[in-house]
């Protein structure tokens, strides 16, 4: 006689203890062994099926399934919870250019192709320097490019008088 304990682990049956003298029988019903949980797993639908077996067959049979079943059942029986309505970018839903405007960021062309723009992202202002890639009335940023942050980008201002001098003199 062996003593297990019928557990629910989510909604599948949990069969745990000394389980070695067992084994064959609880395979033999469809169980598999999850080591990390230290025991066998059926589906939750065949709870009353097995634990009748079990207890057929002389094993004593603590059932806390039932509780946990309750819990699962309760939990599905309530509403599923509500799905969240998509939200429409402003531009779109304004429907104005003014909103879509708001929405870009400030940006300085330095050529057609590159531009420095002031990007305002998480609530962190930096300055992105980058080359862009496209149709003129179409650019995409591209891989090129590097992004400062504010306290870098102070120190590189700092720098350009300095850079300039350098510049000057290799001329």
């Amino acid at each position: 006689m062996v003593q297990l304990t019928a557990k629910a682990h989510g909604k599948a049956l949990l069969i745990q203890g000394d389980t070695r003298p067992c084994k064959d029988f609880l395979k033999s019903l469809g169980g598999k062994w999850a080591g990390g949980l230290s025991g066998w797993i059926f589906p939750g639908t065949k709870h009353a099926d097995i634990v009748e077996k079990l207890r057929g067959a002389s094993h004593m049979v603590q059932d806390s399934f039932s509780n946990g079943a309750a819990d699962a059942a309760g939990a599905a029986a309530s509403a599923p919870a509500a799905k969240r309505q998509k939200v429409e970018k402003a531009a779109d839903k304004a429907g104005g250019e003014e909103a879509a405007a708001a929405s870009e960021d400030f940006f300085v062309p330095l050529t057609n192709k590159r531009r420095i723009t002031v990007v305002s992202d998480g609530g962190k202002t930096s300055i992105d320097i980058r080359e862009y890639w496209g149709d003129a009335a179409d650019l995409k940023p591209g891989k090129k490019g590097i992004r400062l942050s504010t306290e870098d980008w102070e120190a590189l201002k700092e720098a350009i008088p300095r850079i300039d001098e350098q510049m000057a003199s290799s001329s």
